[in-house]
């Protein structure tokens, strides 16, 4: 129980720095670690055979609730690419792309933050990247 406690406490506080205004390093590293974790499981879903149209993100969450918690100050996007899955963590507004992500690989893919204030859209395709 205590280490959910403190993984709540680290979540939150997490979240809602960046949710903020506070895009660092720091922050963007915590966030791209819950958005990996919520990408595996997205992705998981789809492999468990998902059809085309089905709430991914929904689907995932349902089953751990604490993965869609640790991005709750993001707004979070889906896109289903063939049999993978392409995420798009954003401010919570919608107004800047923070992170993208696709299943298949075992690494955030692109770091929108980076960059100037570029939009929440999906930049990548899976199809380029997954065999």
């Amino acid at each position: 129980m205590r280490t959910l406690y403190v993984v709540l406490v680290f979540t939150f506080f997490t979240a809602c720095s960046a949710a903020t205004g506070n895009i660092n390093e720091k922050n963007m590293s915590r966030a791209a670690a819950d958005l990996l974790r919520l990408t595996y499981a997205v992705q998981g879903e789809i492999m468990r055979g998902a059809a085309p149209g089905d709430d991914l993100l929904a689907l995932a969450c349902g089953r751990d609730p604490a993965l869609c918690a640790a991005v709750s100050e993001f707004h979070t996007s889906v896109k289903q690419d063939g049999d993978n899955a392409v995420l798009l963590l954003c401010t919570r507004d919608g107004g800047r792309a923070l992170l993208e992500d696709i299943g298949c690989t075992p690494q955030i893919d692109f770091k929108p933050w980076e960059k100037d204030d570029l939009p929440c859209v999906f930049t990548l395709n899976a199809a380029d990247v997954c065999p």
